[in-house]
């Protein structure tokens, strides 16, 4: 796996690629072998998501997202605290989406799959949020799972 991405003292890349067929022997495989291949990303380690989001911060030059503290008596911060928090949450995503979507071709490479259009899709694996994805625009009845790692360069 050749694709890193550099930023700051970090490297970003791909650290490992599964590939689960959704055959007849896959619990749920009877009904979903010809459903459009999903890419799923995680990281390859405890914090990795976070990793990813002060990678993808340093790239993009933007501050992270930091939810505003609430009070000394437990009440909620002011509605304009919430709305800037909220707005950079929504940059914060889609950079951690762009970091994803730069480690796709070498994912697809070491799952000895071709190259292909893919959207991201909030939804890809359950209608309530939980397993976004990338949706393969050609590859059918397979799962790709993959796992990034964030390394710290070395002085």
């Amino acid at each position: 796996m050749n694709c890193t991405k550099t930023a700051g003292t970090a490297t970003l890349r791909v650290a490992s690629v599964k590939v689960v067929e959704m055959g007849p022997d896959h619990p749920y495989g009877r009904s979903r072998a010809h459903v459009k291949a999903r890419t799923y990303f995680s990281g390859a380690r405890d914090g990795e998501y976070d990793a990813l989001g002060a990678f993808m911060a340093a790239q993009t030059g933007r501050p992270r997202a930091v939810m505003p503290p609430s009070g000394p008596d437990g009440e909620s911060a002011p509605r304009d605290e919430w709305e800037a928090y909220e707005a950079a949450a929504v940059l914060d995503y889609r950079d951690r989406v762009r970091g994803y979507r730069s480690l796709l071709a070498d994912a697809l490479a070491a799952a000895g799959l071709p190259q292909q259009p893919a959207t991201w899709n909030a939804k890809a694996g359950c209608g309530c949020g939980c397993s976004p994805a990338f949706v393969l625009g050609v590859t059918r009845g397979v799962n790709v799972f993959v796992s990034y790692e964030v390394i710290a360069a070395v002085s």
